[in-house]
C-alpha cells in the first residue's frame, strides 16, 4: 500500500494508442518470490489418501486468482498450508472427496499483487498496517462429489 508505482496515460509514438505508463513508484527495488508444493497420494481401503503442503514466500504472486476456494487458493498462500484428504472410489466415473486444510499465513496479500505485503503478526499487534481484513490462521473443512460424464 502506497509503494505501488503511479501509472499516467499517454500516446504511443504513432499517436493511435493509449497506453498506461509507469510515472513513479517510491520503492523501485526488486521483489523475488517463490512457491513451493509437495504432496503424495497413496492408495488406501476404498480409494485414496493424500497429503499436501505449501509454502509461499513474502513476494510470492501466483497465477491462481480464477480459485473458487472459499478461503482463497492455497497455492496463492504467502505462508504455510498443509491438506489432508481422502478419496472413496464410488465407481470408475464417481467418487466423494473429504478434506481437511489448515493455513497459516505470514504475510498479508495471499492471492494479490496488489500493495506492499506486511508481516501478519505485526499487523496484528497494530505496528503495521494493511487496507483489507488480515487473517492469521484458518481452517477448511470440505466434502465434495465428483462425477465424470
Amino acid at each position: 500500500m502506497l509503494s505501488d508505482a503511479v501509472f499516467e496515460a499517454e500516446l504511443n509514438s504513432t499517436g493511435t494508442e493509449i497506453m498506461m505508463v509507469a510515472a513513479e513508484a517510491t520503492d523501485t527495488d526488486t521483489k523475488d518470490g517463490y512457491g513451493v508444493y509437495v504432496g503424495m497420494q497413496i492408495p488406501a481401503p476404498y480409494g485414496k489418501f493424500g497429503l499436501e503442503y505449501n509454502y509461499g514466500s513474502k513476494y510470492w504472486s501466483p497465477f491462481t486468482q480464477a480459485q473458487d476456494d472459499p478461503i482463497g487458493s492455497k497455492l496463492a498462500t504467502r505462508g504455510h498450508v498443509a491438506e489432508a484428504y481422502y478419496i472413496f472410489d464410488i465407481n470408475p466415473r464417481m467418487f466423494i472427496k473429504l478434506a481437511g486444510l489448515y493455513y497459516d499465513y505470514e504475510y498479508t496479500g495471499s492471492g494479490s499483487p496488489v500493495g506492499a505485503p506486511q508481516k501478519v503478526d505485526d499487523v496484528m499487534a497494530g505496528t503495521a498496517y494493511s487496507m483489507l481484513p488480515v487473517i492469521d490462521t484458518a481452517y477448511d473443512l470440505n466434502a465434495s462429489l465428483t462425477i465424470n460424464f
